[in-house]
């Protein structure tokens, strides 16, 4: 089976939350488990590996935690580069 998604090797943060890896690659029909300390973490990452991330704000708890806000996070598009997608870059770093 090919290769559907790779992620290289990757250490970044987002919204104060620390993601990494080794790496790792998804085959065709392949079944995953992605571990995250929570939900919401897991979210933010899978919506990266979607190539969603651009698409949509990110919701995280405000000061007091009791209430729900919409923010902006900006990640440069070269600090993406660790995903492929077919062989491909998944976000175009070229502009």
């Amino acid at each position: 089976m090919s290769v559907v998604l790779e992620a290289e090797p990757f250490n970044i943060i987002i919204q104060d939350k620390r993601y990494y890896s080794d790496g790792f690659k998804i085959k065709q029909k392949e079944i995953i488990h992605l571990s995250c300390q929570s939900d919401f973490n897991a979210q933010n990452l899978l919506y990266l590996i979607a190539g969603l991330h651009l698409e949509r704000n990110l919701t995280s708890p405000n000061n007091d935690e009791s209430k729900i806000e919409r923010q902006n996070v900006e990640i440069p598009k070269e600090n993406l580069s660790f995903i492929k997608f077919d062989g491909s870059n998944l976000y175009d770093i070229s502009k």
